[in-house]
């Protein structure tokens, strides 16, 4: 009976220390593949796409691209400008699998200059949006979507996530 107590407190012990010493699991990593679409009657008139890779848990990712235009600063024929910051800028954070979906909070900010015959100086257009969203895997999803201010024309924003490897 001693010898059978024993060896199960050895073995129990010896699972235990093989649990202690498992290598910590590896974080995941995903794909994001961001598309900014202008539609005009219902139908794509423009697209364009963003991609980056982050990693779950404690992660933060932005993407910049665009232009700087310049806007007249002083009087006119002066000849001071100063430059607004004009195009698609995207953060994401807080990024965990939930199930077999993928939960992150999601900032875009999408903007152009628009040269208008009447004004002398250009017009910034600007859409904001910001949410914490769960959304499937491998699946376009369309998180935010709003209808221009100054024209009859709609701004989409999607995203598909992909687990890697």
């Amino acid at each position: 009976m001693l010898i059978r107590t024993t060896i199960a407190a050895l073995l129990l012990t010896a699972a235990c220390f093989a649990q202690d010493n498992a290598p910590p699991e590896q974080p995941r990593f995903y794909k994001l593949d961001f598309a900014v679409k202008e539609l005009s009657a219902g139908k794509v008139t423009n697209a364009r796409s963003y991609v980056t890779i982050v990693r779950a848990e404690h992660s933060t990712q932005s993407i910049r691209t665009g232009d700087k235009v310049p806007v007249p600063a002083g009087p006119s024929g002066s000849g001071q400008f100063t430059y607004i910051d004009v195009g698609v800028n995207i953060d994401v954070t807080d990024v965990t699998q939930a199930g077999s979906d993928l939960r992150l909070h999601v900032g875009a900010d999408v903007s152009s200059a628009e040269k208008d015959g009447t004004l002398p100086n250009p017009i910034i257009r600007q859409t904001r949006w910001s949410s914490t969203v769960i959304l499937p895997m491998r699946k376009p999803t369309t998180l935010f979507s709003s209808d221009s201010a100054g024209s009859k024309t709609q701004t989409q924003f999607e995203l598909t996530a992909t687990p890697l490897p």
